[in-house]
């Protein structure tokens, strides 16, 4: 082939070169198409309904699970139920506590931030996006037997908590209703 000096010559050559090289490369992949993928197996989703956070069910100790034992999700009536297991949750330790947490009551959840800083009546902790008047006002939480106290930044309480599981504490509000920690 000869080539010339001009710059449409050039072009049109490198075309013609290239062109079937390219050609060449692309053809086997077209031709072999995408490697298809089979379904993973999907198992059937159990639920029911959960109760409002401010609904205690009659005779449940505050933080229990409900129904625990009674039925297994999944497992059709008249089928042989595991026995329960008992479950001990260990009272909270300072450390349990520090650190960052979701609250919530029955209108909202916000950010807490749980720190050592000393403060009046106890630790310093803080809120973030708060709507609930009761929420924005903790600025101090403590350790009080078994339980976690939030306090407003005088010292008067705001909440009590215990804890239900590791990353979750349940109690009430001072003014009514129920308030949980969770990570």
């Amino acid at each position: 082939m000869i080539l010339k000096r001009s710059r449409g010559a050039a072009t049109v050559a490198a075309v013609l070169v290239t062109g079937p090289l390219l050609a060449a490369c692309s053809g086997g992949f077209m031709q072999r198409g995408p490697a298809t993928l089979s379904p993973a197996p999907v198992s059937p989703v159990a639920g029911e309904q959960l109760a409002a956070p401010d609904q205690q069910i009659a005779g449940q100790q505050p933080g229990a699970v409900p129904n625990a034992g009674n039925q297994v999700a999944g497992t059709p009536q008249g089928q042989p139920q595991p026995s329960p297991v008992a479950t001990t949750v260990t009272p909270p330790k300072r450390e349990d506590v520090l650190g960052q947490w979701t609250i919530a009551d029955a209108t909202s959840s916000c950010q807490l931030n749980v720190s050592l800083t000393g403060w009046s009546g106890g630790y310093r902790a803080s809120t973030r996006n708060c709507t609930s008047e009761d929420l924005k006002k903790i600025g101090a939480w403590n350790i009080e037997g078994n339980n976690v106290v939030l306090k407003d930044q005088g010292g008067a309480q705001i909440a009590v908590l215990s804890r239900s599981s590791e990353r979750r504490f349940d109690g009430r509000l001072v003014s009514g209703g129920a308030v949980a920690l969770m990570r």
